[in-house]
């Protein structure tokens, strides 16, 4: 509590004012004194006044004197004179604004109005009345929020992610152990079942559509660590009919590309759910595709999988935002590496694909590492259900380049 000026209040009930100075708002006292003297009344003759004087001081330092006249010739109204001179309020400064105002509510004091913000949005104000109908005004300095400078960081984050035996899974897992995160990588090709570690890169085996077993294992990643801050979602397969013939695609295949690229993301989000919950914060990134947004040729199992991913991004974003979890979907185009590095591998293939991006070329896994780092981080606290493309400006791309065609 910080008085803004130094004035002297005339109150007429002494433990009621008490009451509200020091134990509501808490001031302390510093001196409590009867003193008494004459007074010049009206410029014009000398009366006689007994006074009790109480000098409280304010946090910072700041003094307030509440005087209680015991006899004075024309007793002052202190409703409408504070000391004879001065403002007609008194205002103080206060830490915590709304927590004052809901202690004063329930002991019973009147507010015209909740806390505002003032003009300009650098002050929270509110106004009530000490019991003799003084005007007191609260104000609370609202300070300016600080850009932290670890705003990108993942140093010693919890973070979980699938698909990471190879691709572009095994770089990003290895670019967020390089800043310093203690990542946990899942994949079905590693060779043990045990963790192995790599300074703070441990590989585990394991199959993402064995619902229970990676649910085990995030439980006991949460019982050492106590957390669990991001899930990456990368595990994906892409089946593709040679015969280009979609109606010869068959069911085993359909069902095993939406178990791997779908129902295990869900699953697995489902895993790390509990855990985040409880700390009231986490971050999800689930790896899409162009073909989430694009008609994908010859594998519509692809497609489907990676649009309904799409979806599911943004439902769990939905239900589970108000308990700090954020979840978000990264849409990388040609990377040339994973599924894609075979294509990339064909010139005239390469050539085409790259003159469908706006910046001339195809990506590379490396492109991919800043906007997970920036949706895992602190640096996208307030960003949820979003579609990050990953893509040289394919997705936004419109007409061909016609430059030299009559």
């Amino acid at each position: 509590m910080k008085a803004i000026r130094h004035l002297g209040i005339t109150i007429t009930d002494r433990e009621k004012s008490l009451h509200f100075y020091r134990d509501l708002l808490g001031l302390k006292i510093v001196i409590d004194t009867h003193e008494s003297g004459e007074y010049l009344d009206n410029m014009s003759a000398l009366q006689k006044v007994e006074v009790n004087i109480i000098k409280m001081e304010a946090d910072d330092g700041n003094l307030i004197e509440l005087l209680c006249y015991k006899s004075h010739p024309r007793r002052p109204d202190p409703a409408r004179e504070i000391c004879s001179v001065g403002p007609t309020h008194v205002a103080f400064t206060v830490a915590n604004l709304d927590e004052i105002y809901e202690k004063l509510i329930r002991a019973g004091v009147i507010f015209n109005a909740p806390p505002q913000l003032a003009p300009g949005g650098r002050f929270k104000v509110t106004f009530c009345k000490d019991p003799d109908g003084t005007l007191i005004e609260l104000v609370e300095r609202l300070e300016e929020e600080k850009i932290p400078e670890n705003l990108f960081s993942v140093r010693d984050k919890i973070i979980l992610i699938t698909g990471a035996g190879g691709g572009l899974g095994s770089k990003i897992a290895a670019a967020l152990a390089e800043r310093g995160a203690v990542v946990y990588a899942f994949d079905i090709s590693f060779p043990q079942t045990e963790e192995k570690a790599i300074n703070n890169l441990f590989q585990l085996r394991c199959d993402v559509t064995n619902d229970s077993l990676f649910k085990n294992i995030c439980a006991g990643i949460f019982g050492k660590h106590g957390c669990i801050d991001a899930l990456i979602n990368c595990a994906g397969v892409a089946i593709t009919k040679e015969d280009k013939n979609c109606k010869l695609y068959s069911r085993e295949q359909w069902d095993k590309t939406l178990n791997v690229n779908l129902s295990a993301p869900f699953a697995c989000s489902q895993a790390v759910f509990e855990h985040m919950a409880r700390n009231r914060r986490g971050s999800i990134v689930n790896i899409t595709s162009l073909g989430a947004e694009r008609g994908f040729p010859h594998n519509p199992a692809y497609g489907a999988s990676k649009g309904g991913l799409k979806i599911l991004t943004k439902c769990l974003a939905r239900d589970w935002g108000k308990l700090g979890i954020r979840v978000n979907n990264v849409v990388p185009g040609y990377m040339g590496a994973g599924m894609t590095e075979k294509t990339y591998n064909n010139e005239e293939i390469r050539r085409i694909r790259s003159a469908n991006t706006m910046l001339g070329r195809w990506g590379s896994p490396k492109d991919l590492i800043g906007p997970v780092v920036f949706l895992i981080s602190d640096a996208s606290s307030y960003i949820t259900g979003a579609d990050v493309p990953v893509d040289g400006g394919w997705l936004a791309n419109g007409f061909p380049d016609l430059e030299g065609i009559e």
